[in-house]
């Protein structure tokens, strides 16, 4: 490294280049230390600097969770701080899903407040723990609603025949052929599936 920050003339001196590869793994251990460092200060960024971060927000430290599950915990944490409105409970989900697609719906005549948000993947303590988030955010007496749901992904529906030589030849007939539709469900998707009867044909 710091070979690399001297000039070509300089590193023609061999006592000079001696003592400067004696020094070097000091300085690039010193450098790591620094950046590793500066890359707590940020959430996002944040490893061992994160159990810090909780201590401050009042969250437990639980090792048992990925770093991607602490930050969204803290950094929901960090945005209920203001003061509780429709767009501040958006940006606490968002903090868990890490999107823009949520819902809030107010029910003032029953002091409800529902939530509606969607995940890739399901996690029962990555819902519990954003339930947990909003219900701090939110007053006392407001009782809060849940909804998670999860994206129906499009499943290939693959359809496959099989010709049968015949030993008589036939011609194909001027009618149009009888179709027979019918409905399926592919994983979960509704599908039409639609049957062609003809007559046998023949094969030379």
């Amino acid at each position: 490294m710091l070979t690399e920050l001297l000039p070509e003339r300089v590193r023609k001196i061999p006592e000079l280049m001696a003592v400067i590869q004696a020094e070097e793994p000091e300085a690039q251990a010193a450098y790591t230390a620094t950046v590793d460092f500066l890359a707590q200060l940020n959430v996002d960024t944040a490893t061992w600097g994160l159990a810090l971060w909780e201590f401050a927000y009042g969250i437990p430290t639980q090792m048992a969770r990925t770093l991607a599950e602490r930050r969204s915990i803290l950094k929901a944490k960090m945005r209920g701080a203001a003061t509780t409105t429709i767009e501040q409970l958006r940006r606490i989900v968002n903090a868990y899903t890490n999107h823009d697609r949520c819902t809030v719906t107010e029910y003032p005549r029953e002091y409800m407040v529902e939530v509606s948000y969607e995940l890739s993947n399901y996690k029962k303590e990555l819902v519990e723990a954003c339930r947990a988030s909003l219900r701090e955010a939110l007053p006392a007496h407001l009782g809060l609603i849940q909804t998670t749901r999860t994206p129906v992904e499009a499943a290939p529906l693959y359809i496959g025949g099989t010709l049968v030589p015949y030993h008589q030849t036939t011609n194909l007939p001027p009618y149009l052929p009888e179709y027979a539709p019918m409905q399926a469900n592919v994983n979960g998707a509704l599908c039409s599936i639609v049957t062609i009867k003809l007559p046998p044909m023949e094969v030379n």
